[in-house]
């Protein structure tokens, strides 16, 4: 689940992206590396409170903000989580219900099918196969509101780190 903010109404994140494109590429690395050793702790943290102020506690901190990455590059910076295609200690795969642990489900939903015994007779069986899931919210409980409150600092603080660095490079300091 990747958040994004386009940079064409902005001068300034504009300037910061034409800048990169033209400095040397140890300049572009070290910006790099700045962005994400300051942000992705920032980030973390984040989900991690907005994840405890979910009904389901344990399971968003398991595949929401363990597996929260940030991926700076030359031109922008992608926030993501539950990317992870490997299963969990009790099965569950984040990539699969990731969308479910953030959204949530309507607790009441059941499922009726139909199953053999062990003696061989068939009958139906009702479950509720949404009740491990949080509340529905369609605003999201950890990533969404998380990228929704960061996005603007992150993007101010990449600008700029991003024109520093480059100005610094240009005036001999690095």
């Amino acid at each position: 689940m990747p958040g994004r903010i386009d940079v064409e109404r902005s001068r300034v994140l504009q300037a910061a992206i034409l800048s990169l494109r033209s400095a040397p590429t140890e300049v572009r690395k070290q910006v790099r590396q700045t962005i994400r050793a300051k942000l992705a702790p920032e980030f973390t943290k984040q989900m991690a409170e907005r994840a405890a102020d979910s009904n389901q506690a344990r399971l968003s901190s398991a595949v929401l903000v363990r597996g929260a990455r940030i991926a700076a590059s030359d031109q922008n910076i992608r926030m993501s989580t539950a990317g992870s295609v490997r299963a969990l200690s009790g099965g569950l795969v984040p990539n699969a219900l990731g969308k479910g642990v953030e959204f949530g489900a309507h607790a009441a939903r059941e499922t009726t099918y139909r199953r053999r015994s062990v003696k061989g007779k068939t009958h139906s069986v009702t479950r509720n196969t949404t009740a491990q899931m949080p509340k529905r919210r369609q605003r999201g409980w950890a990533f969404f509101p998380t990228v929704n409150d960061l996005t603007p600092r992150f993007a101010a603080l990449w600008s700029q780190t991003a024109i520093r660095t480059v100005y610094e490079a240009f005036e001999g300091r690095r």
